[in-house]
């Protein structure tokens, strides 16, 4: 049994066991947000003074910052004519994650038939768009949190799952496994200015495996925990039903815990030390950070050179128009004849010049090619999956040797999808009060073959007495349980059975014009 996170008296927010590793969260959810302003927001340091700025000599994720191309100090007067520019790859990356996992959903199965029937109300209800969305979440901050919530006025009483960053939750883990947690939700208002509540909902289970929560409300700042106040206090948790002492009684306890928590991938590299990080997953630009600020360095190095690229000209007083009396300069550029002026020769430049600086196109398109190339790469992905291919003849194996990276971390995903999967559904089923045994979930292939084609290379297996009829519909029907397979092989054999005449009763035919 294992107690949620207990604050201590004074508590500074985020604790102390949290910060680094949410600060570090907060530059990967701006990269995911991909605005120009929450990059800034997450990786600037604000200096009004035109030098550089001390932290960029510093080392550490501060350091690194400081001297990124979003991070660098912008005086004011010294500032781009245009905003920078932002290419959203870590959004597309996290995108893509999710829908290599939950595009085609997982097939959910049990023995059970009034599990099964419950399990198919979840997915009605909407399970599968809660799980992707929780996927690329997951994908971005390196793992995620799903409750199984329960709430009279939603979907008829009947349990359903939310989503929770790594961010909003306060894990407590043992061996490696989730024991308790405490999901953290922040509320404020116009009319208390610089007052955070914070609603702590703890997670726990006692001795006997059953799964506790309770509710707590605290009055504070963005620095600062607060003081514990009574749930009546905002409008967000007066409804909740607790005991006295803030224990959750809306329903009888049930086993397990309600939340389970879901990596993106493993092992956490950079926090393998940390007493809570090594627990949690990497999100997908775990180490990318860099080359995503130097593909958006050079994507507005780009757009600058076509700015700077643009036709202008240089044309001399003699050729202008006015500058009398205090007016400004102008000139007709559909003026075609010009009076030249009696002027001593000096030898200048002609009065009008023409100016414009070259665009560089290819070295642009070079490094902004491989930078992107590098960084799907380094995520786990190939390189195909995010390029569009008008090849149409292409067999599955094809498909599979030029989706390999990709399907190698699918695979990895889909290992931790399956098992928190499995705990949380359980749990769904347990408030229901029933108790499956067998419950399987499994993830369809993302490649499939070609029917017509696998049809024929087991065939030709077969024929060679090679393989087994079972075998061969095992390999056509991957997805069939052991009973199925069993009837479709009896199936087959009894079609396969040519009935033999009785010889006492056979006779000749003759066509109608012969003579018998």
């Amino acid at each position: 049994m294992s107690q949620p996170w207990t604050p201590t008296p004074g508590q500074t927010w985020p604790p102390p066991a949290m910060a680094d590793l949410w600060a570090t969260m907060t530059v990967w959810d701006a990269w995911w947000t991909g605005t120009p302003a929450a990059l800034r927001s997450a990786m600037a340091v604000p200096t009004s003074r035109p030098t550089n700025h001390p932290s960029q000599y510093r080392g550490g994720i501060v350091g690194r910052i400081a001297r990124s191309f979003w991070g660098r100090p912008l005086p004011e007067g010294d500032r781009p004519s245009r905003g920078d520019l932002h290419l959203p790859l870590a959004s597309d990356l996290a995108r893509t994650s999710a829908d290599i996992l939950y595009s085609d959903p997982p097939t959910i199965t049990t023995t059970v038939p009034t599990a099964q029937d419950l399990i198919t109300q979840y997915i009605e209800d909407g399970i599968t768009d809660t799980l992707m969305g929780g996927a690329e979440l997951g994908a971005a901050l390196g793992g995620r949190y799903h409750r199984a919530t329960t709430d009279p006025t939603h979907t008829q009483g009947c349990p359903f799952v939310t989503t929770h960053g790594p961010d909003e939750v306060i894990p407590v883990f043992q061996w490696g496994r989730l024991t308790a947690a405490t999901i953290i939700s922040e509320f404020t208002d116009s009319a208390h200015p610089g007052v955070v509540w914070r609603h702590l909902e703890d997670h726990w289970t006692d001795q006997g495996g059953y799964g506790h929560v309770r509710h707590t409300l605290y009055e504070g700042a963005n620095n600062l925990l607060g003081r514990p106040v009574p749930l009546t206090d905002r409008p967000e948790t007066a409804s909740l039903k607790v005991d006295p002492t803030g224990e959750w009684v809306g329903s009888g306890l049930t086993p397990g815990l309600a939340v389970v928590y879901v990596p993106n991938l493993t092992p956490q590299r950079a926090w393998r030390k940390h007493p809570v990080g090594r627990y949690l997953g990497r999100s997908d630009i775990d180490g990318l950070t860099s080359l995503m600020d130097a593909l958006d360095e050079t994507w507005s190095s780009w757009m600058r050179d076509l700015r700077l690229g643009k036709a202008r000209i240089l044309a001399a007083r003699s050729v202008l128009e006015g500058g009398t009396g205090g007016q400004p300069y102008t000139m007709d550029l559909d003026q075609e004849v010009f009076t030249a002026l009696d002027v001593l020769d000096k030898g200048e430049h002609t009065p009008i010049e023409q100016v414009q600086f070259a665009i560089r196109v290819t070295e642009h398109e070079q490094t902004v090619r491989a930078l992107t190339e590098t960084i799907i790469n380094q995520a786990g992905f190939s390189l195909g999956t995010f390029q569009e291919s008008s090849d149409t003849d292409i067999t599955a194996t094809e498909v599979k040797a030029r989706e390999k990276r990709t399907l190698t971390t699918r695979g990895r995903k889909a290992a931790h999808e399956k098992r928190a999967l499995t705990a949380l559904l359980t749990k769904m089923l347990a408030i229901q009060q029933v108790i499956p045994v067998d419950l399987t979930v499994t993830f369809p292939e993302v490649v499939q073959e070609n029917p017509l084609e696998q049809a024929v290379s087991i065939a030709a297996v077969k024929n060679a007495s090679l393989m087994s009829m079972r075998v061969g519909v095992q390999l056509l029907h991957p997805s069939w349980d052991a009973s199925t397979v069993d009837a479709e092989v009896a199936a087959i054999r009894d079609e396969m059975v040519t009935p033999i005449e009785d010889p006492t009763t056979w006779h000749p035919d003759y066509d109608d014009d012969r003579t018998r």
